[in-house]
């Protein structure tokens, strides 16, 4: 005689979907300039699509190597002096046009007080605006 096999019970419980929670990133254009450290390239000027207290996501015209170190200054004012951080490439997509979609993590803040400061300051100017804050 054959032994049956139990049949195991659907939970009615339903799974809840795991998601990663990234750092709420705000969409507003900042003045920047970068350069790549390892080939010690030239500081070139360029507008951030959007930045978060952890990292920052650029459109550049040339591709970057993941983990690739970049030196990053913020310009928190039109005439004052830049934030300099440094940054890792956490990743790097080719767009329409020819252009790159890059997104840095900074790993050294070299003025955290100035960061801290300017990254408040834009929360403040988006809640008086009105603008949008687009979470993880």
């Amino acid at each position: 005689m054959k032994k049956r096999k139990k049949r195991k019970k659907k939970s009615s419980k339903k799974r809840m979907k795991t998601t990663i929670i990234r750092s709420p990133r705000m969409m507003i254009p900042i003045r920047m300039d970068y350069k790549i450290i390892k080939t010690k390239s030239d500081w070139k000027e360029i507008v951030c699509s959007n930045i978060s207290g952890t990292g920052v996501q650029l459109y550049v015209e040339e591709p970057f190597m993941e983990n690739e170190k970049v030196d990053l200054a913020i310009y928190p004012k039109k005439d004052g002096n830049p934030i300099h951080l440094t940054c890792k490439v956490a990743w790097c997509r080719h767009e329409k046009g020819g252009r790159f979609r890059t997104g840095l993590e900074f790993i050294k803040v070299k003025d955290p007080i100035g960061f801290n400061e300017f990254m408040c300051e834009q929360i403040i100017k988006i809640s008086l605006d009105g603008k949008d804050v687009i979470t993880g």
